[in-house]
């Protein structure tokens, strides 16, 4: 965007991006380039840098019975994510024949754990919260296929930083227990 500026206001000056280095480099007249490096100073700014933490907090009977904590830095305007898990197999078919004893198994591998997504725009913060885990229970299908257990929160909400956010709450079928998740955004650069 910076370069783009440039070309628009010196279409006489030549300007080559070097993405990877996030560098200009610039050829100009000795008249332009101070009006150059001033437009650059300008436009060139940081951009604010945010820690963004979300609560898990596993609540029975009104108590909170445990919580995990998770944190992510995100600079405005982008995106951060964090995964955190296992992978278990899961068996989707054989190979070979069956009389014979060189039959191989397919297998394909599923995801369980914590996946969180957050992305920051303005005063706004997209949040994405993903628990998976593995059910005690098994699969009527195969006798080692087994049942996954997941939790998803999707959600779009404004924030003040350092002051929690209750994003969501949902029950555990089958108990007396519910989850909640809550974040807190903090700036760490202006």
């Amino acid at each position: 965007d910076v370069q783009t500026a440039l070309r628009n206001s010196f279409p006489y000056a030549k300007m080559y991006g070097l993405a990877q280095q996030f560098a200009i480099t610039v050829t100009a007249t000795a008249e332009d380039m101070p009006e150059i490096k001033k437009m650059v100073a300008e436009l060139d700014r940081p951009k604010k840098m945010y820690r963004v933490t979300y609560n898990v907090s596993d609540v029975e009977n009104g108590k909170r019975t445990g919580t995990q904590h998770y944190s992510i830095v995100v600079a405005a305007g982008g995106r951060g994510m964090l995964k955190e898990g296992k992978r278990v197999p899961l068996v989707t078919g054989f190979m070979g024949d069956k009389m014979d004893s060189g039959q191989t198994s397919q297998v394909q591998y599923i995801d369980v754990g914590e996946m969180i997504e957050a992305s920051i725009n303005g005063q706004g913060l997209k949040t994405k919260v993903e628990l998976t885990t593995v059910a005690d229970e098994k699969s009527g299908i195969g006798v080692q296929d087994p049942v996954s257990a997941q939790t998803m929160l999707e959600n779009m909400s404004s924030f003040t930083v350092i002051m929690p956010v209750l994003l969501g709450a949902v029950d555990v079928p089958g108990t007396m227990r519910h989850q909640e998740i809550e974040v807190t955004t903090e700036l760490l650069t202006q």
